[in-house]
């Protein structure tokens, strides 16, 4: 077993105790969706490289109602993540694409930075990137 099977093995369990007693409440109380694989595997491969700590599901326009899945706020850098790119997820279907287009360039106008990754991209030489721009632009907005 690989360093990255191992980790992502444990990732997996530690998401689903997390979520134990939301899974198993009754569904009126189910309030917190359980976290996506993709969502995990990002996680833990972020913790293992060290990444800066990132809040999440940050609504970031003053109007809308849209959220990044992760953002470190002091260097407005948002981190998006985009499952379903080979099932045909809302994504990468018309209207669903072209709302990501809308949201993304007003965050944009916004001063916000945003990494898009796919299922594939979540590795670590894509997250050491991003590690290393939030590092480089923590000294410019302290």
């Amino acid at each position: 077993m690989t360093d990255w099977t191992r980790i992502l093995k444990h990732a997996s369990s530690d998401v689903l105790e997390m979520n134990a007693d939301v899974l198993n409440a009754p569904k009126a109380a189910q309030t917190v969706p359980a976290e996506s694989p993709l969502a995990a595997q990002f996680e833990a491969m972020w913790r293992h490289l060290g990444g800066p700590a990132l809040d999440t599901e940050v609504r970031f326009h003053p109007s809308r109602m849209w959220r990044f899945d992760y953002c470190h706020l002091a260097t407005r850098t948002a981190i998006e993540l985009e499952g379903g790119a080979y099932s045909r997820g809302r994504h990468t279907r018309g209207a669903g694409f072209i709302e990501d287009c809308h949201k993304y360039n007003a965050a944009a106008r916004l001063g916000y930075t945003v990494f898009r990754l796919a299922t594939g991209m979540v590795q670590p030489g894509t997250l050491s990137e991003i590690i290393e721009h939030i590092q480089e632009h923590t000294h410019e907005h302290a």
